[in-house]
């Protein structure tokens, strides 16, 4: 299975403590692993208090089903349209990436 690409632009403040942004790139995984999805709930579960926002664009229905099983217990978890990630990823990356 591909990895999926993740994008995370950091914080121009430059602490730890400052709210992080999360973006996955699913479009174009046909196959789906349910402990990939896993480990990266885990992951940022043990982050959310750090994690302002998860975005997830993807075009499977299954990889989507996943992304909303996963959105269960991450409540910052948006599955987008490819317009929306876009430009939410843009927005990121101008206003925090160093």
């Amino acid at each position: 299975m591909e990895r999926p690409r993740t994008k995370t632009p950091t914080s121009n403040r430059g602490t730890r403590n400052d709210p992080t942004v999360v973006f996955f790139d699913l479009e174009g995984s046909q196959q789906y692993d349910s402990n990939v999805r896993v480990r990266y709930t885990d992951a940022i579960r043990k982050a959310l208090t750090h994690v302002d926002a998860v975005y997830v664009v993807a075009d499977s229905r299954i990889v989507r089903m996943g992304a909303t099983v996963a959105g269960i217990v991450i409540p910052q978890l948006r599955l987008v349209q490819r317009q929306e990630f876009g430009q939410r990823l843009e927005a990121a990356l101008r206003e925090n990436v160093v």
